[in-house]
């Protein structure tokens, strides 16, 4: 007997919809919703797992206990030719 657990098999767009209630309802804007859930789901099509919808409970976690700010917003700070800064306050305290 195997002590493996069986593969469940969800749509990408069921697995989007699904992270993107999770990131709403803990306080994540619509629209940044939509981008991180696009984002961890990319990342499981493309096979990169560790960087999926199995970081929600981590991420969701973080929210809950006060470590990560769920209205934070990116701002482009310097951008070159071949790099550009993205600035985002994710703590909801001030240093």
């Amino acid at each position: 007997m195997s002590d493996s657990k069986p593969t469940i098999l969800v749509n990408h767009k069921d697995a989007q919809d699904f992270a993107e209630t999770l990131l709403k309802a803990a306080g994540v804007s619509a629209a940044n919703a939509v981008v991180i859930a696009r984002a961890l789901v990319e990342a499981d099509l493309r096979g990169v797992d560790s960087h999926g919808i199995n970081r929600l409970p981590s991420y969701l976690a973080r929210v809950r206990h006060g470590v990560l700010d769920p209205g934070a917003e990116a701002t482009i700070e310097i951008v070159t030719p071949v790099v550009g800064l993205v600035f985002i306050c994710l703590f909801p305290f001030s240093f």
